[in-house]
């Protein structure tokens, strides 16, 4: 929100936007492998955007008092199962986060069987190296990483771009740089869950580029690389570099 309107609410309105805030830090931070938020200066309260489809979205905005109820407007797409259309909605802070919930679920699906059906050994790659780089028995904790790893990981994503920028620049590498550019993006703000499940996914593509581009661009060693990263931090991958 602007300070412009931040100013013309009232005590009470800005209490309750706080508390909604909180909660909804907690939903995003359990959900950033598939949604973005906006952060630009904007006129709502909050904003979120599906990662792979951006016209997909979930807007919260105009907070206001209404019989002792602090009330919002919703703006949703895609409505519902059915359709792709825009929906606007209106509730409280206990029934926005409800309302988020089921649009989550519905982005979640979508991107499901979309990877299913246009890409249907993405999966299977992404499990492989969910496993190789020994994520498999990690908590998916909410938080992100501390920064010692987040540094590590950014260090190893521009090592990475490097390699794949070498490569002859076909519609699958380039897809792959948008990734791996997302990532660098959002590192500090994304949980360690969906920090893995995007690292996993990258390799995944990679993998699906081909065996050449495997070979030349990952190599044996790279994964050591990134499991350093995320289980020990900068100091131990200067030398692996």
């Amino acid at each position: 929100m602007t300070q412009e309107n931040i100013h013309k609410l009232p005590l009470t309105v800005l209490r309750n936007v706080h508390e909604l805030l909180q909660e909804f830090e907690e939903l995003y931070k359990l959900n950033t492998d598939i949604i973005f938020r906006n952060d630009e200066k904007h006129e709502d309260v909050l904003q979120f955007k599906n990662s792979y489809n951006k016209s997909f979205e979930f807007i919260i905005t105009n907070p206001r008092l209404e019989n002792r109820t602090v009330n919002y407007t919703c703006k949703l797409q895609p409505a519902n199962e059915l359709s792709f259309e825009t929906q606007i909605s209106h509730g409280d802070a206990k029934s926005i986060p409800i309302v988020f919930q089921r649009w989550i679920q519905i982005m979640r699906e979508l991107d499901k069987y979309r990877t299913l059906l246009s890409e249907p050994f993405l999966k299977e790659y992404t499990d492989e190296f969910f496993t190789e780089f020994e994520f498999v028995d990690e908590d998916d904790d909410a938080d992100p990483y501390e920064t010692k790893k987040q540094i590590a990981l950014y260090n190893a994503i521009v090592d990475l771009e490097l390699r794949l920028k070498n490569q002859e620049q076909t519609e699958i590498v380039e897809e792959i740089l948008k990734e791996t550019s997302e990532l660098k993006d959002n590192i500090q703000n994304i949980s360690k869950g969906a920090t893995k499940k995007r690292v996993a996914k990258i390799f995944a593509k990679i993998k699906k580029g081909g065996i050449k581009l495997f070979k030349d661009v990952v190599e044996v060693g790279y994964k050591e690389i990134i499991k350093a990263a995320l289980h020990s931090g900068a100091e131990n991958i200067g030398h692996l570099l």
